[in-house]
């Protein structure tokens, strides 16, 4: 219920007058998939998901790529930095982004 919550509270937020998510709010979302999502495919396609969408609105940071390193694995985040940085920095169309 708890994982629940924090996912309904970011969606709430994302489609609010009130404001909209920013690198705290990613890093806190994050932080919950980490703590909350048992399941290790589950929790690291959701966090995936979250940094891309992340990078999408502008909104990454250190902060963000710190919880990041610390919620997946090594072989994980080199999988989703392949994905979605080449290396002169600059964002690039994802796997699904391209078949869209």
């Amino acid at each position: 219920i708890a994982f629940q919550i924090a996912t309904d509270t970011f969606k709430e937020l994302h489609s609010s007058d009130y404001g909209k998510p920013n690198d705290v709010t990613y890093t806190a979302y994050i932080t919950a998939c980490q703590n909350l999502i048992p399941e290790e495919d589950i929790r690291a396609s959701t966090i995936q998901v979250m940094f891309k969408r992340c990078c999408k609105e502008g909104m990454l940071s250190n902060r963000v790529l710190q919880r990041l390193q610390s919620a997946l694995t090594e072989e994980q985040l080199k999988g989703l930095m392949k994905d979605t940085v080449n290396l002169n920095g600059s964002t690039r169309p994802t796997k699904e982004k391209m078949a869209e």
